[in-house]
């Protein structure tokens, strides 16, 4: 829920991947201009993913973890940081 605003506090507004200078892995959630994108599932960001490689962007990973401390299966920053070095 405060993705844009951590965003904005660090200086810095979500934009689309056109006009990206890189991406951030900070949560489960794309915050793009119109609203985030819910990763439910691991090739839920593939077109931003492609589109992002394709334009040679930095992925930055703010968290690194695969899952979650409480050891359920969700998408973790690190799942997309995997999947982004792998098949992009």
């Amino acid at each position: 829920d405060d993705d844009e605003a951590y965003l904005v506090s660090c200086g810095v507004a979500p934009a689309r991947v056109e006009e990206a200078d890189c991406l951030l892995a900070r949560g489960l959630f794309a915050t793009l201009p119109g609203g985030p994108l819910a990763w439910d599932a691991d090739d839920a960001c593939d077109d931003v993913l492609a589109a992002a490689a394709a334009r040679g962007l930095p992925l930055v990973v703010a968290n690194p973890d695969l899952v979650r401390p409480d050891g359920r299966a969700s998408p973790m920053p690190g799942r997309l940081m995997a999947r982004y070095v792998t098949r992009f």
